[in-house]
C-alpha cells in the first residue's frame, strides 16, 4: 500500500524528533510530530492513532523492504541444491545487506537508544521467520541437529554483523554478505565433519 505525502511527512517528523528525544513518555507528543511535520493534529490522528501507531508503520515498512531479497536468495538456494556443481552465489545475499545499508539513517533511529528498543527483537523475529522458508535446503547435517537453532544462531550474529556494520560503514554489501555466508558455511561444515 502506497503511503500518502501527509503520511510520509508525519513519518519524517517523528524520525526526526527520535533523533534527539524518546519515544518513551513523557517525551515525544503527538503534538510536537504535528508542529515538526507542519500539520494540524486532526489531519495527524485521521492518519495515525498515536505516536507508536507512526513507529509501526515504519518498522514493517522497513521489514517488508526485506521481502524481495530474501525471495531472491530462497531462489538461489533451490538453484545451488538442484544443480550438480553447487556454488554459491552471493548476488542475491549481497542484495539482502544493500537493503540493511540503504536504510542505514532509519536503522540509525530505529536501533539506536531513542525508538523503540523492541525493534531488535521485531527485526530477529521477523528475520526468523523469512529463515525458517531456508529449512529445506539446509545440509541433512543441520536438520538432525536442529535447523530452529541454527536458524536462531545464523539471525542472531546477523543481527550483530548490521549493527556493528551500521557504526562501521566502510563496508560494501558484498564484503558483509562475504563475511556473513563464510561464518554460516563454516558453522555448517563444523556440524557435517560431525
Amino acid at each position: 500500500m502506497k503511503k500518502s505525502k501527509t503520511e510520509k511527512k508525519i513519518q519524517d517528523a517523528l524520525l526526526l524528533l527520535l533523533k534527539t528525544e524518546s519515544i518513551n513518555p513523557p517525551h515525544i507528543t503527538m503534538s510536537q510530530i504535528a508542529q515538526k511535520a507542519n500539520l494540524n493534529r486532526v489531519t495527524l490522528y485521521r492518519h495515525y492513532n498515536d505516536k507508536w501507531d507512526i513507529l509501526e508503520n515504519i518498522e514493517q515498512e522497513f521489514l517488508h523492504k526485506l521481502d524481495t531479497p530474501h525471495a531472491k536468495m530462497i531462489t538461489n538456494l533451490q538453484l545451488t541444491t538442484q544443480s550438480l556443481h553447487p556454488h554459491p552465489n552471493l548476488r542475491a545475499l549481497t542484495s539482502f545487506f544493500k537493503v540493511f545499508q540503504d536504510n542505514f539513517p532509519l536503522l540509525q533511529v530505529l536501533m539506536g537508544p531513542n525508538a523503540n528498543l523492541g525493534f531488535t527483537n521485531k527485526l530477529m523475529t521477523y528475520l526468523i521467520n523469512l529463515e525458517e522458508k531456508s529449512h529445506p535446503y539446509i545440509p541433512v547435517s543441520i536438520q538432525k541437529l536442529n535447523p530452529d537453532m541454527f536458524s536462531y544462531y545464523s539471525i542472531s550474529s546477523l543481527i550483530g554483523i548490521i549493527q556493528f556494520w551500521r557504526k562501521n560503514q566502510n563496508y560494501s554489501p558484498s564484503q558483509m554478505a562475504e563475511f556473513f555466508f563464510k561464518i554460516r558455511i563454516g558453522a555448517i561444515k563444523e556440524f557435517q565433519n560431525k
